[in-house]
């Protein structure tokens, strides 16, 4: 005859060992939505720097063609100096005036149009640009008829700083709903505290977070053309 054994531990998962469980899986799930931001942050940086280095080859075919690069608007003079160098016929009054490094990216690589005494036009199409520019990422923030260039998935404009006046300030952009972007790009230096690309240029675009920012901690996403393939900080770690 058997006998019973009263004592038998009852089947399934006690309190103790569900928890146990659901930490283990909360876990796992917060590690897993970090690896895919990562990824995910990744992949559109390292588009964005694509993207840098085609607006870079545009300002080199720039400077092959006209012999210098063109200055980033800092200085109002610089640039009527430097399109009267050029087009030595061009009418004053066709010289744009007040724009900033974001929209004069797009203004010098739109390039000119034929007529020496009109070479500068808002319409792209009458213009012969040195590099092309998908019209879906062109947004005149501001209404005056001068766009800046939003790499693909940002809400922040790339900008130009030429090597000529990268100590003389920063430049405040828009997004494409005509709001501030958080804080202010800028050009940097090296870890032996010497300009990047010294006697060209830099394009800065804000990372995955669509902020330039202020404090270096917080730039460290930024993607500039001379990083090798990553970020600020991949290439100020090196």
């Amino acid at each position: 005859m058997y006998r019973i054994n009263k004592h038998r531990r009852p089947t399934g998962f006690t309190l103790t060992e569900l928890l146990v469980v659901i930490t283990i899986m909360a876990i796992l799930m917060a590690l897993l939505v970090a690896v895919v931001y990562y990824a995910f942050a990744g992949a559109k940086e390292n588009a964005m720097w694509m993207e840098t280095q085609s607006i870079q080859k545009g300002f080199e075919l720039y400077k092959a063609k006209h012999g210098s690069y063109p200055p980033d608007g800092t200085n109002q003079e610089d640039v009527s100096n430097h399109i009267r160098s050029i087009h030595p016929r061009a009418s004053a009054a066709g010289i744009p005036s007040g724009l900033d490094q974001a929209e004069m990216l797009v203004f010098w690589l739109k390039g000119y149009t034929s007529d020496p005494r009109n070479p500068i036009s808002k319409d792209f199409e009458e213009c012969t640009a040195y590099c092309e520019l998908n019209p879906s990422q062109l947004v005149d923030t501001d209404g005056d008829g001068y766009p800046t260039y939003f790499p693909k998935g940002s809400d922040a404009p790339m900008v130009y700083f030429h090597h000529d006046t990268y100590g003389q300030g920063t430049c405040t952009t828009k997004n494409r709903q005509n709001k501030e972007v958080e804080g202010e790009a800028r050009p940097y230096k090296n870890g032996d505290n010497q300009w990047f690309n010294a006697n060209k240029f830099q394009i800065v675009t804000a990372g995955s977070d669509n902020a330039f920012s202020g404090e270096f901690g917080e730039e460290g996403d930024n993607v500039c053309n001379f990083c090798d393939g990553g970020t600020l900080f991949d290439t100020l770690d090196k």
